[in-house]
């Protein structure tokens, strides 16, 4: 997104310096715009925290079904 963004205002520049882009520039008053930049925090990695995970589950987790009681061996559980 922000190469994309900093490739328009690269482009959006040049058109201003060259002909005939510089004429229109100069009658329509338009403007150098400002490349993106990000703040330094921005390089840093993210931070992620799963260990509320499960508790916001019911403390369940990710627990495999049991097979009903009198179930075939192998046999899939009712969903």
């Amino acid at each position: 997104m922000r190469t994309s963004y900093n490739d328009y205002v690269l482009d959006y520049n040049n058109a201003l310096q060259t002909f005939p882009g510089n004429v229109f520039a100069s009658r329509f008053n338009f403007q150098k715009a400002d490349f993106f930049k990000a703040p330094d925090e921005a390089a840093e990695p993210v931070k992620v925290d799963f260990s509320d995970v499960n508790s916001a589950q019911g403390g369940s987790g990710a627990q495999p079904q049991q097979p009903a009681k009198g179930a075939k061996k192998g046999a899939k559980p009712k969903s």
